[in-house]
């Protein structure tokens, strides 16, 4: 994919973008399929219907702009998309025959990708249903078991957990009320007996 959106010979770059106007053009391989069923730009259709296959967002800099000569004219930090096309119903089959090898290899990734995903949504779901497990039952439930009447075991009673500031601040409260501790009475150099000295 290092061409441009194609160069016919004798001709500047060009690019195939949506029709709506939007930021999108065709990728450089579904331009080079395009060029090599037409011979040159001048001869591809001024609209070309096909079926996207997959969407790539790119963000222009110098790289990309000598990469994809087609989209140079965009500023540094826009942001343009790429559409694999696919050109089944446009092209020619020797055209898809000579470019089938790179279409297998994209399809071959586009499957792993959207089978580490699957993975991942089922790994996700799996992890959701043992937090839920862990932490007991659900608000409705136990919603449920109030209305019941029947006294909540401790198992059942949600887990609250506190952390960062609201923690300190909650544990500082409680030493508070609990009154000072043994190792804070050592602290101040009283353990025996009597009352603590003044902080």
């Amino acid at each position: 994919e290092g061409e441009g959106e194609g160069e016919g010979e004798g001709e500047g770059p060009h690019a195939l973008q949506e029709a709506s106007g939007s930021a999108t053009f065709a990728d450089p391989l579904s331009a080079r399929m395009l060029l090599q069923q037409f011979g040159s730009w001048s001869a591809v259709p001024e609209e070309v219907g096909a079926t996207v296959t997959e969407v790539r967002a790119v963000r222009q800099d110098e790289a990309t702009r000598r990469r994809y000569k087609g989209t140079a004219h965009l500023p540094d930090g826009a942001t343009f998309r790429l559409a694999e096309l696919d050109l089944s119903e446009v092209v020619s089959a020797e055209v898809m025959a000579i470019f089938e090898p790179e279409l297998r290899k994209r399809a071959e990734r586009r499957r792993r990708e959207a089978e580490q995903e699957r993975r991942a949504a089922a790994a996700a779901e799996k992890a959701e249903k043992a937090a839920r497990k862990q932490h007991s039952r659900s608000r409705l439930a136990l919603e449920l078991l109030r209305a019941s009447g029947r006294p909540i075991a401790h198992e059942e009673a949600p887990r609250i957990e506190v952390d960062g500031v609201y923690a300190a601040a909650w544990q500082a409260q409680q030493a508070a009320a609990a009154g000072p501790t043994f190792a804070s009475m050592s602290r101040w150099g009283f353990a025996a007996s009597g009352s603590p000295p003044s902080r």
